[in-house]
């Protein structure tokens, strides 16, 4: 009997070395006989720098931007200009009666080389200046503006007409951005005629020297720089009246301008 058994150990043993014989150098997989389980996947977060008070950026920051300078009026020809009649006023500023002159805390207006000058200093107002001179009806005046400090764009600068007195007249505006106004005072109270415009004729800022014209037919009011047209309005409310010069200041920065050479010639 245990003769037996030792053969079968011994058949056993020799099955063995067959089957590695067989196999070699095989790889020999082990397969689990478990059911695998469902893991849930855990998502992995970097950690984000700590908060720090920091300045908010304002990409479009607001900004207080002077008047905006609309597109020039296009420049009609001569033709704007009616045919012109008799000479009836040619002033060389050059009498100190025919104009108001004078020297103040608030400005300066003074005759002086054919010029009358109109000054401001640092000084919030208005200086203004009549001129003993016919008045007319339909007409065109022109006048040589000279421009030798004007730098804040709040400053202005103009010509008074249709004068009834200081508190009914028409104006027209230049600002040291180049801009021009047109505007009616009637008892009093401000009525504009036209808004702020750019002409492309009148630079920003100083020094420069232009003509200016001013044609008065009926209620028409025209405004030339340089025998070209710059603004076009109607006024009807006003009658004929005197000229005046003026200008008036911010108190930021000084302001001059002079005028010469005015000359006014009826319609035909």
């Amino acid at each position: 009997m245990k003769r037996i058994q030792i053969r079968a150990t011994i058949a056993v043993l020799i099955g063995l070395l067959f089957l590695i014989t067989v196999n070699g150098c095989r790889r020999i997989d082990i397969y689990s006989i478990a059911e695998p389980t469902m893991t849930e996947t855990i998502p992995i977060f970097t950690p984000l720098p700590s908060a720090t008070a920091t300045e908010t950026v304002i990409w479009f920051p607001a900004t207080s931007t002077p008047r905006p300078l609309n597109t020039p009026t296009p420049f009609p020809t001569r033709d704007q200009i009616p045919e012109l009649g008799q000479v009836v006023v040619e002033d060389g500023f050059a009498d100190a009666e025919d104009w108001q002159t004078f020297r103040s805390d608030q400005g300066n207006a003074v005759l002086s080389n054919g010029e009358l000058t109109l000054a401001m200093q640092n000084t919030v107002g208005a200086v203004e200046s009549y001129g003993s001179l016919p008045w007319l009806e339909n007409y065109y005046l022109t006048m040589q503006v000279t421009l030798p400090i004007c730098s804040t764009p709040e400053d202005v600068y103009g010509v008074i007409f249709k004068a009834g007195d200081s508190e009914n007249n028409i104006r027209i505006w230049f600002n040291c951005l180049g801009q021009t106004r047109v505007e009616a005072r009637v008892k009093n109270k401000l009525q504009p005629l036209t808004d702020w415009e750019s002409n492309g004729l009148v630079r920003p800022g100083a020094p420069q020297k232009y003509r200016l014209g001013i044609l008065v037919q009926d209620d028409l009011i025209r405004a030339f720089v340089n025998d070209k047209l710059i603004v076009e309005t109607r006024e009807n409310m006003l009658s004929p009246g005197g000229f005046g010069v003026t200008v008036r200041s911010s108190g930021e920065a000084p302001i001059t301008v002079s005028f010469s050479d005015l000359r006014i010639s009826l319609l035909r």
